[in-house]
């Protein structure tokens, strides 16, 4: 086993963050004035013993930003009250995240299995308690929690499926199958963000691929 703990800090000036247009994909440019990130990860990791391996992570976190923004075309007045120092949790602060998957991998066969599954405590909502009422009738609000001012915890689970199919000398081929979003677990990444407005997370998503390689 290997467990490693890390604590991070990180310092930002002037720091890029595009607003969108409502839902579109016009952006406008704009900066925050500064901003601060601290954390600390902890992961327990079990290294490959006869075709297996498996990890588990943790992550606290906390990220502030501090007026005021500069550029950008906003048309939600709450940004003008971000003056200078004004401090601000921005939408991508993630309190908790937590991690964990387990892999399986028959090598001479060239076969591969690995199932992920991942946790997220949910992201700000950057509004004012006046605008709680409007964000309630929009759709997809009941992914929010808006007592406690943050869209719902998520848990993602992943299965991914790999087969070698040709090795040679010159070519190789191989075909992966992916079910992302196993569960069909509904959840929103943000909501109603004057920098980047609502994003919803993917339903249960099937991907299959085909590789060829060429040396």
């Amino acid at each position: 086993m290997r467990f490693d703990v890390a604590y991070w800090s990180r310092h930002v000036r002037n720091y890029g963050d595009p607003n969108v247009f409502f839902g579109t994909t016009i952006i406008f440019p704009n900066s925050v004035a500064s901003g601060l990130a601290r954390g600390v990860d902890v992961r327990l990791e079990m290294p490959r013993y006869r075709g297996w391996s498996a990890y588990l992570s943790y992550t606290n976190s906390r990220v502030v930003q501090f007026g005021p923004i500069n550029g950008g075309l906003f048309l939600d007045a709450n940004i003008a009250d971000i003056g200078p120092g004004t401090r601000f949790t921005p939408d991508h602060d993630q309190r908790h995240v937590g991690a964990a998957g387990v892999t399986y991998q028959r090598v001479s066969r060239g076969f591969s299995a690995s199932l992920a599954t991942r946790y997220e405590s949910g992201t700000p909502l950057d509004v004012n308690e006046g605008d709680l009422v409007h964000l309630m009738d929009r759709p997809g609000a009941a992914l929010v929690d808006f007592e406690r001012g943050r869209v719902r915890p998520r848990t993602v689970v992943d299965l991914t499926l790999a087969q070698l199919l040709k090795r040679g000398t010159h070519t190789e081929a191989s075909v992966r199958l992916a079910l992302l979003n196993l569960t069909d677990h509904a959840y929103a990444l943000n909501f109603g963000n004057p920098f980047s407005g609502t994003h919803f997370g993917a339903p249960r998503t099937v991907r299959a691929e085909l590789h060829i390689g060429l040396r």
